[in-house]
């Protein structure tokens, strides 16, 4: 597992759109498929963009480094001092 970079987003997120393409809530949202999976692509590049600095998003490839598979999340918070 990789982390992604600004080379990657890209991939990952056209990933992440294919995973969710049937989602129901996506669907009710934009039944037509094509632009659904155009809306998707977009969201989840800005999603990606937006986590890199925040959290942690990391990517699942083969041999040739294509991208896979995607993890997207933010760590704990760290602890207030009081």
């Amino acid at each position: 597992m990789n982390r992604i970079n600004s080379d990657s987003a890209t991939q990952a997120s056209a990933v992440l759109a294919r995973a969710f393409i049937d989602d129901p809530a996506y669907i009710h949202m934009e039944p037509d498929t094509q632009r659904r999976a155009m809306f998707l692509e977009v969201l989840y590049l800005h999603l990606v963009r937006a986590l890199h600095p925040l959290g942690e998003t990391c990517a699942i490839g083969d041999d040739a480094m294509a991208v896979s598979g995607v993890a997207c999340w933010w760590p704990p918070a760290k602890p207030r001092k009081v």
